[in-house]
C-alpha cells in the first residue's frame, strides 16, 4: 500500500512540475548582457493576444502575437544606460 502511495506521489508531484513550467516557463539561465535578442517585458492581451518588448542588438521592438502570427508595431534606438 505505501508502494502505491509513493507511486502515486511522485506522479501527482511531476504533473504539478510540468503544469508550472507550462505556466511560467523556465528560469534563464545566461546572463543579461550575454545574448544579442532579448525579451525586456511580456504582457497579455487575452488568451491568443501577447504585447512584447523586445531588445535586438541596438533597437527595442514592440511586437503583437496573435492567432495569424506577430506584427512590429514599433521600434526604437535602445539608450545604453551604464552603472
Amino acid at each position: 500500500m505505501t508502494e502505491a502511495f509513493a507511486v502515486v506521489f511522485v506522479l501527482a508531484l511531476l504533473a504539478v512540475t510540468v503544469l508550472l513550467l507550462r505556466r511560467h516557463g523556465l528560469p534563464r539561465l545566461a546572463t543579461r548582457g550575454s545574448r544579442e535578442i532579448e525579451t525586456i517585458e511580456r504582457l497579455r492581451l487575452g488568451p491568443n493576444h501577447t504585447l512584447h518588448l523586445v531588445r535586438v542588438g541596438g533597437q527595442r521592438l514592440l511586437v503583437a502575437t496573435h492567432n495569424s502570427g506577430c506584427t512590429l508595431l514599433t521600434n526604437a534606438a535602445v539608450e545604453e544606460h551604464h552603472q
